[in-house]
């Protein structure tokens, strides 16, 4: 069934990472989001932190170690 707007007009009543697992890949040369910051953020939900030594654009740079964590993540119970 397609989406259509209910799904985003609703209002959240819990956040999934009270209840689940989180991960966190912090990339420790980011100038957009400043890595304490990132830490800070990571910590209210107690996140399984992996630091990679790039920029913003993470995502990209280290391809293979963010897909890492996300495969560990889709794996976990």
């Amino acid at each position: 069934m397609p989406i259509n707007h209910t799904a985003i007009d609703a209002p959240a009543t819990v956040a999934a990472w009270h209840d689940k697992s989180s991960w966190y890949v912090l990339s420790t040369k980011d100038l957009v989001l400043e890595p304490h910051a990132q830490e800070f953020f990571a910590g209210l939900i107690k996140a399984k932190v992996t630091k990679v030594d790039g920029s913003h654009a993470s995502l990209a740079s280290h391809a293979a170690e963010v897909a890492a964590v996300i495969e560990a993540a889709a794996g976990a119970k």
